[in-house]
């Protein structure tokens, strides 16, 4: 399949409960063990602009990935399924994946639409209707703007990167909306919050050229 960049080329990290490194990267899926072994778990002509570049795990160490309209579960068994198809609500390439705190609900970018989504789970952890918090790009930011990449923070607010733009989509708890200015940087592309042995009251993200890593302290 003939992505927009050739595969494969990595999106998206999540680390399971062993300590492994699960990759998103276009038309795979790998796995990178502690000790640098690194093995393909998923290999197929996923669709989408960038194929698998969405990746989140849960509590059970179900993995989650996007596949175009559609974000397909897979167990621990290797089991796979459809866990949600955005496709009839108009969602055609899901981005990027992120549970909330309690793992209630999961955030979803799709790219084609610039849109931004929380998709609940039911008491059987089935996915429930898309609820929209973003459908359209970011104000002043066209053609750009699409909500990219998304991180927690411990007080449940999102934040998303956006599309060769220098600023943040910060979202509370209410679902309300704000954009927060990176000083000095031009555009970002992955962010992810600083952790053990790093600044934690910061948020780290790449540059768009993939040259630079910027670091920024952000207020809740």
């Amino acid at each position: 399949r003939h992505y927009f960049f050739r595969s494969p080329l990595v999106w998206d990290m999540v680390m399971d409960a062993e300590g492994n490194i699960l990759a998103a990267a276009q038309d795979r899926i790998l796995k990178i063990t502690k000790d640098g072994y690194m093995e393909t778990l998923i290999e197929e002509a996923f669709d989408g602009f960038l194929g698998a570049s969405g990746l989140e795990i849960d509590t059970e160490g179900n993995l989650y990935y996007t596949n175009g309209s559609k974000i397909i579960k897979y167990t621990p068994e290797g089991e796979q399924s459809v866990w949600a198809d955005g496709s009839s609500f108009g969602f055609r390439t899901f981005f990027s994946l992120r549970f909330d705190c309690q793992y209630q609900k999961l955030y979803a970018t799709d790219f084609d639409t610039s849109s931004l989504v929380a998709i609940p789970l039911g008491a059987d952890g089935a996915a429930q209707d898309p609820l929209p918090i973003i459908q359209e790009p970011i104000k002043n930011a066209r053609p750009y703007g699409a909500p990219l990449n998304m991180i927690i923070s411990k007080n449940e607010f999102l934040y998303s990167s956006l599309d060769c733009r220098a600023q943040l989509l910060k979202v509370d708890k209410e679902g309300n909306t704000e954009l927060i200015e990176i000083p000095g940087l031009e555009q970002n592309h992955y962010i992810a919050f600083g952790g053990d042995g790093f600044d934690e009251e910061a948020v780290y993200a790449t540059t768009y050229d993939g040259n630079r890593i910027y670091r920024f302290s952000y207020l809740e």
